[in-house]
């Protein structure tokens, strides 16, 4: 955290800025401030107006009307008294402290930030277990399943760090699987808020603007990956922030030798500080192995290679035959294009083979009528959900880029400001761009974890541009408003996971509708239910959730389930029927058929017995199952 080149510290300019209550504090807004604070309290405003909104199309904004009371507005009276000046200003003294220490002594920020990010997912740990392939990847583990058969598209450090770890961990008897899968997502947390301080310590400005630019990157809708999930897409959210703030380190590094190099004098063969060393190389290296690691981990990690290329540039632009005798530069450059060279086949072959189809197909077929693939109705307002879910200030952000001259003023920007622009321009664009394509295989509203990388750009973004309108409007208070406007949602979504009983009714309202969910989304999310309810012994809800599966999809898989429940409801006639509907869609469906054998004989039903015997004798004839049901055929004559 120490590689930034010349980022603010103790005693410059911007640490010495006025503080929230100084001479130096205008006493209007300026239009990126006015911006800033409009867009916050938009989305406070649209927080509560969702909470009683008759529909749950935007999903991503009303959470709160399925928590407690307390947890669903005591945050948000917080981040709403923040937008009052004078409540803020109470607050603003806090933040500027921290905002010192990140610029001061960011190793100790860094390890502070860190403990309470720990702290804070290890206190909610996930108890739905319904994001992406949560049950499955733990299924894995327990099971001693090898990953390349449930996740063939794994790569390599997914695999050592959410399968082989956790499965060293229980069979050296040191903790459950669960246990070990939760300790590397807080790690991970801890690791997060690192990285927060890095990227807000590197973007030269105020310490007020810093605590906002922190609690910008930290608090998206993504740290909910870290509470129990095991997938490489919580390490991916750390790999954006890590590159972005090494990138910006990288400027800083760039500016200093401009500025060492025009001061030096221009006689043959004079010395000085332009010609030893060579500024911001340690984030060279910093950029180049979060880059590296990033490729093992997944390959969204080619989204960062825009953004890392035009640091590279402006950094040896501003170098040049200097930074080849750098050895942190050279190794910085070398890992992630020897990495890149190493993984390109595998690369390229889970984009084409998978990623094509299962991450950026259509999620249902287009009405007619309705406009075509990333410009239909319906996905633009899931793609603005997880947006406002995953980096609720992402729009602000946007707001905030449109403002003239945000990026370019001088007062405000630091030197090679230009450079940062263009770096954030690389970062975001790739990442937004799949934002709007991707169409998760089980719908956003359960696969959201696939785009918390692309989310996590959107609040760099995002963080570079509210530091930069709060620096220039020297309105320190608004980072009170920023901050708790960022953090309330955040700890609402880790609330709502940890709860199990408020999060499966908040699926069943989402499911139930309006707007109604795609007919395979809500199979998908009703056969989900159907199990946890099915484990519990709640057989009566089960049965109902099954049903509703069934009704959107009526597979051979789902009726199965839906008659097993009916069964266990005593209810065998029914079973009998339904597991009657999954034999006629696929008649060679083993498991329908041994259904209709046992619901048979349970309700005495003689023919549908012959009938199933007859069959599991020509699908199954060794299984013991099979002859108990022809033995009952048999003896019932």
């Amino acid at each position: 955290m120490t590689s930034r080149a010349s980022a603010a510290r103790p005693g410059s300019r911007r640490d010495a800025a006025p503080g929230p209550t100084g001479p130096g504090e205008r006493a209007g807004l300026d239009p990126a401030a006015a911006v800033l604070w409009a867009g916050l309290a938009a989305l406070a405003v649209a927080r509560a107006a969702a909470t009683f909104a008759p529909s749950r199309a935007l999903w991503g904004l009303d959470v709160q009307r399925d928590l407690g009371a307390l947890a669903a507005w005591v945050p948000w009276s917080l981040a709403a008294a923040a937008l009052v000046p004078g409540v803020a200003r109470l607050l603003a003294p806090a933040l500027e402290r921290f905002g010192r220490a990140i610029g001061g002594a960011p190793w100790a920020a860094g390890l502070f930030a860190a403990l309470l990010a720990v702290l804070l997912v290890g206190a909610f740990p996930d108890r739905l277990h319904y994001v992406g392939d949560f049950l499955l990847r733990i299924g894995a583990v327990r099971q001693e399943e090898s990953p390349d058969v449930l996740s063939p598209q794994a790569f390599p450090l997914d695999v050592l760090a959410h399968y082989a770890a956790p499965l060293h961990a229980e069979r050296a008897g040191w903790m459950s699987a669960e246990a070990a899968v939760r300790a590397i997502g807080a790690l991970g947390a801890g690791l997060l808020a690192m990285v927060a301080v890095l990227f807000a310590g590197a973007i030269e400005v105020g310490p007020a603007a810093r605590a906002a630019a922190f609690a910008t990157v930290l608090f998206g809708g993504y740290l909910c990956l870290y509470t129990g999930e095991s997938k490489a897409f919580a390490e991916m959210v750390i790999a954006v922030v890590a590159v972005a703030g090494f990138a910006l380190s990288m400027l800083r590094g760039a500016a200093e030798a401009r500025g060492a190099a025009g001061a030096l004098p221009r006689a043959p063969g004079a010395g000085g500080t332009a010609t030893r060393g060579a500024p911001g190389a340690g984030a060279v290296l910093g950029a180049g192995l979060s880059l590296g690691l990033g490729v093992l981990f997944h390959r969204f990690a080619l989204g960062l290679v825009p953004a890392w290329l035009v640091a590279v540039l402006v950094w040896l632009g501003a170098l040049r035959a200097r930074a080849l005798r750098s050895v942190a530069a050279l190794l910085g450059f070398a890992v992630p294009l020897v990495v890149l060279g190493v993984m390109a086949p595998r690369i390229w072959s889970t984009v084409s083979a998978y990623d094509l189809g299962a991450n950026f197909a259509a999620a249902a077929p287009v009405r007619p009528g309705a406009l075509a693939g990333a410009l239909d109705p319906a996905h633009l307002l899931d793609v603005l959900d997880l947006v406002l879910f995953l980096s609720p200030a992402a729009f602000v952000g946007l707001a905030l880029a449109l403002v003239p001259g945000l990026a370019g003023r001088r007062d405000a920007a630091p030197r090679g400001g230009r450079g940062e622009a263009a770096v954030m321009i690389a970062l975001v664009a790739p990442f937004a761009l799949v934002m709007l394509l991707a169409r998760p295989p089980q719908g956003p509203l359960r696969d959201w974890d696939s785009l918390a990388t692309p989310a996590a750009a959107l609040s760099v973004g995002a963080a570079w541009s509210i530091a930069r309108a709060i620096e220039r409007s020297r309105q320190a208070w608004l980072a009170a408003a920023v901050v708790l406007g960022v953090a309330a949602p955040a700890f609402q979504w880790l609330e709502h996971y940890a709860d199990p009983a408020r999060s499966r009714a908040r699926l069943e309202a989402l499911m139930t509708g309006p707007p109604a969910r795609p007919a395979l989304d809500r199979a998908r999310t009703w056969d989900f239910l159907g199990w946890r309810y099915f484990r519990e012994q709640r057989f009566d809800a089960a049965a109902r959730a099954f049903e509703r599966a069934s009704t959107a999809a009526p597979s051979p898989s789902n009726l199965t389930h839906w008659a097993m429940a009916e069964a266990m409801r005593g209810r065998h006639d029914r079973a009998l029927a339904i597991y009657e509907q999954a034999v006629d869609r696929d008649s060679n469906f083993t498991l329908g058929w041994f259904g209709v054998g046992v619901s048979a004989i349970n309700s005495g039903n003689r023919a549908q017995a012959s009938r199933a015997a007859g069959a599991l004798t020509r699908l199954a004839p060794d299984n013991p199952k099979t002859r108990e049901i022809v033995e009952w055929v048999g003896g019932a004559r």
